[in-house]
């Protein structure tokens, strides 16, 4: 179907899709077409077109579909439902439909497909209002963006639209995601378009989600079904990312930020990333094997959007500088490991990796804990709108945080501090071996990459006067016979190839 454009294309802009065009889309919605509607929205794909339509929120129907769990079993390919008898009425029809109301796995895909491609096509801010947040106004240069949860929309008469209000109840994108929170036998735990609620979704919203006791289960942050649309909104904020840095210089995504809570107050740093971490070291720690291994890149990609979120003011550095430390004192050896690797080598990534190392070695010196408290269930924040008389500060104006300069005499005392091997834990000592190489190389990394006014004459002079050199050989020293053997091996090793790396540098 062809799309007038009106050299609209050309100028970068969005406007709404036509009253027709989307009458179109909620007629086969309502019919229960959901494959047809699937295509049609395919068709109507166009960079000078929201997609995601007001009243009609479609695109948030095409997110539940796309996250909706594929059954254990086959099912017919047609999206339609088996009906054996004509209904006698409407309303029976309706009864009937949510009744028998189930996806087969091409319908999934196709929504899954049509997410990823819609991402390339339209725009971020366009794409990002399906999607639930805790909201982001009154920051100057930063988009106003409101919860969906706020908005007054028509979703629509069909199933799935009722069926979609379940995405509009998160709070973030993260929730959604999240095992079990779309299920395939919970579909008449939905609020009707009366607003009112049914016995069983009031009984729902009254039990715990993390269920303990025996099984102690917690669900994974990400369903095994929905790494495809983590994977859409992974590209997504990418793109919102590039859009941000070309017109403001600071790379990041402001509808990423939107997903992390605001202060209690509405005004000052944002700092509760429990969410966003959870999703992004489960990705980090998948097998790494076949089709796995692009998970854990995801999760790399994840990361590296979050620490690009330190790039602005409006994110407490400190707390998510701890809220990482934390969680890298109870992870494997081998996943720190390919956690430093996959990251980014640009200068917000290597700041925030030489910051991380510091607070993770210091953290781990001080007897800090090395275990991840069992998580706990809580509501999270809501928030609190600033009051009509409150004043902005004179540094609203300002997205760019201003990075202090690298103090090279603590970053030594911090490289250099004696190894423990008296900690019971075995992985204590690899972790810590790991943390001081990536901290040094990231160190060294960082004054490579500057331009010659940025680069610290003081770091050439530790280099050239043979400072670092004894500083390796001292925080590579393991006490000889209280030290397993794996982890000598495994200092000599690092400390060689730190030796090696560091030569070519201020040369």
């Amino acid at each position: 179907m062809a799309i007038q454009t009106s050299g609209l294309a050309e100028t970068g802009r969005e406007r709404e899709m036509s009253v027709y065009l989307r009458g179109l889309v909620d007629t086969v919605l309502e019919e229960g077409n959901l494959d047809s509607a699937i295509t049609l929205l395919d068709r109507l794909r166009n960079p000078v077109y929201k997609p995601y339509g007001t009243p009609r929120p479609h695109i948030r129907h095409v997110l539940y579909l796309a996250l909706f769990p594929p059954p254990v079993t086959e099912a017919p390919a047609s999206s339609a439902p088996i009906l054996d008898t004509i209904p006698s009425s409407p309303s029976k029809f309706a009864a009937k439909y949510r009744q028998s109301f189930s996806l087969s796995p091409v319908i999934i895909g196709n929504a899954q497909n049509l997410l990823r491609v819609l991402v390339q096509t339209n725009s971020p801010e366009s794409l990002s209002r399906a999607l639930p947040n805790y909201g982001l106004t009154g920051i100057a240069n930063l988009p106003e963006i409101e919860p969906i949860a706020e908005k007054d929309e028509d979703d629509g008469e069909s199933e799935l639209a009722r069926l979609s209000r379940r995405i509009k109840d998160a709070r973030s994108c993260w929730e959604i995601i999240t095992e079990n929170y779309i299920r395939r036998e919970s579909i008449d735990d939905v609020p009707t378009n009366s607003g009112r609620k049914s016995k069983r979704r009031v009984a729902a919203e009254t039990k715990v989600t993390f269920t303990r006791g025996e099984s102690e289960h917690l669900p994974r942050p990400v369903a095994d079904h929905a790494f495809p649309v983590l994977d859409s909104l992974v590209a997504l904020f990418e793109k919102e990312e590039l859009i941000m840095s070309s017109k403001h210089g600071i790379r990041f995504s402001p509808h990423f930020l939107a997903q992390v809570p605001a202060s209690r107050t509405a005004s000052g740093a944002r700092w509760d990333v429990a969410a966003p971490l959870d999703a992004a070291f489960y990705c980090l720690q998948q097998p790494a094997h076949a089709i796995l291994d692009l998970f854990v890149l995801q999760g790399a990609h994840y990361c590296r959007q979050l620490i690009n979120l330190t790039n602005t003011i409006h994110l407490d550095l400190a707390m998510l500088l701890n809220a990482v430390s934390n969680r890298l004192l109870s992870t494997p050896p081998e996943v720190l490991q390919s956690i430093f690797t996959l990251l980014p080598r640009s200068a917000t990534s290597l700041r925030f990796q030489i910051a991380l190392c510091q607070s993770s070695l210091a953290h781990s010196s001080d007897g800090g804990p090395r275990s991840r408290p069992r998580p706990q269930v809580r509501n999270a924040p809501r928030p609190v709108p600033p009051s009509k008389d409150a004043v902005p500060s004179k540094d609203s104006s300002t997205l760019a945080r201003k990075f202090p300069p690298l103090h090279f005499a603590d970053i030594l005392q911090a490289f250099s501090s004696p190894l423990s091997t008296s900690d019971p834990d075995p992985l204590v000592l690899p972790r810590k071996l790991h943390l001081k190489f990536f901290f040094v190389t990231a160190v060294g990394e960082m004054q490579e990459n500057a331009t010659p006014e940025e680069r610290d004459p003081e770091w050439r002079r530790i280099v050239q006067s043979g400072e670092l050199a004894k500083a390796i050989d001292v925080a590579f020293e393991l006490p000889g016979k209280s030290s397993p053997v794996e982890s000598h091996a495994l200092a000599e090793d690092l400390k060689a190839m730190l030796s090696l790396v560091s030569t070519g540098w201020c040369q």
